[in-house]
């Protein structure tokens, strides 16, 4: 449905000249898609997708829609491919539910604008697919921002186009209203045989719900594009996001900080469970690195959720997590 070639992205600025954000980029995305676009601050998300929609000029090659230049489409027909919705605010907060869904039937209503039948039901079914029904003869203002969300979801549902670009659609939400506003998008994207793609900064979200990631990389260093999984396993995630601060853990998908060492500790654990986990999480927080060759040892009874920790000066027991990390604070005096 959609593809990049060669495609250079930035602004042409009349005095300063030419800013290349990224270059030589090359993609394509088809339908039923769910499609995360991931990267750094400032590695050129949102002028990617601008450019893809035809807003904003490329630089260099083109963005095809159906084997057609973006930019020798009119802006009606575009706007029955692709769907955009960027991050600016709403700024007609008095509009209705219904009345802002509606917006997006107008690729297909009259010089007047009117609704016919079934336009009218384009924008019932719009909003009960992300379900707001309930929710049509509300003001924008009465809205939580998750549901605003939803609403400029469903005018890009009831604009009726094969594509649809969201620009960090999850912004400013809760974790319940993020997994939410992603798992929607997931849904509509195989349920209806779009192609959805959308920016975010929500990696541990997409590692477990998008179907293919494209990865821009920084200064100019192009996109890498694969499921997940394999982004992971080659390397390019921890390549991307790289910093002194956070590192991204391989094994469980998810960013740690980097802690200042303090010391080593040995985790034995007997029996299965949890408490494990969380304690060598704790001990990281703490700032100890977990070395099973560690004079310091932690032992977790995950039965009888109780801990012993054995130091140079003796054995001590602790019947939670928080006693135990007390007993390091006295004997290490470090902070927790």
């Amino acid at each position: 449905m959609l593809s990049v070639e060669n495609l250079t992205i930035g602004y042409d600025h009349r005095k300063s000249g030419k800013k290349i954000v990224q270059q030589s980029l090359n993609l394509r995305m088809g339908a039923g898609e769910f499609i995360c676009l991931l990267g750094p601050n400032g590695c050129g998300k949102s002028t990617l997708l601008r450019t893809m929609a035809g807003i904003q000029p490329s630089l260099g090659g083109c963005a095809k829609l159906d084997g057609v230049s973006v930019d020798s489409i009119s802006l009606r027909e575009r706007s029955r491919l692709l769907a955009l919705v960027l991050t600016e605010p709403i700024e007609t907060l008095g509009m209705r539910v219904r009345e802002l869904v509606a917006l997006g039937r107008n690729p297909f209503t009259g010089f007047l604008g009117r609704l016919s039948q079934e336009d009218t039901k384009r924008v019932d079914e719009s909003l009960a697919q992300v379900n707001l029904a309930h929710k049509s003869e509300s003001t924008l203002f009465e809205l939580s921002d998750g549901e605003r969300q939803r609403a400029l979801i469903a005018k890009a549902l009831a604009q009726d186009a094969p594509m649809i670009f969201l620009d960090e659609p999850t912004a400013h939400l809760d974790l319940p209203n993020r997994v939410e506003i992603m798992m929607l998008l997931h849904r509509l994207a195989h349920e209806m045989g779009k192609c959805v793609l959308i920016s975010t900064h929500e990696l541990e979200l997409a590692m477990q719900v998008a179907d293919r990631i494209v990865l821009m990389k920084p200064e100019v260093g192009g996109v890498v594009d694969g499921i997940p999984e394999s982004l992971v396993v080659d390397g390019h995630l921890q390549g991307v996001f790289i910093n002194s601060s956070v590192r991204f853990d391989p094994y469980s998908g998810t960013f740690l900080m980097n802690h200042k060492v303090r010391g080593s500790v040995a985790v034995v654990s007997r029996g299965e469970g949890y408490l494990t986990f969380w304690s060598e999480r704790a001990l990281a927080r703490l700032g100890f690195e977990i070395d099973s060759e560690a004079a310091l040892r932690v032992s977790v009874d995950e039965r009888h959720s109780t801990w012993t920790v054995d130091t140079a000066r003796g054995s001590y027991q602790a019947g939670s997590i928080a006693e135990m990390l007390m007993l390091l604070v006295e004997e290490y005096n470090v902070d927790i």
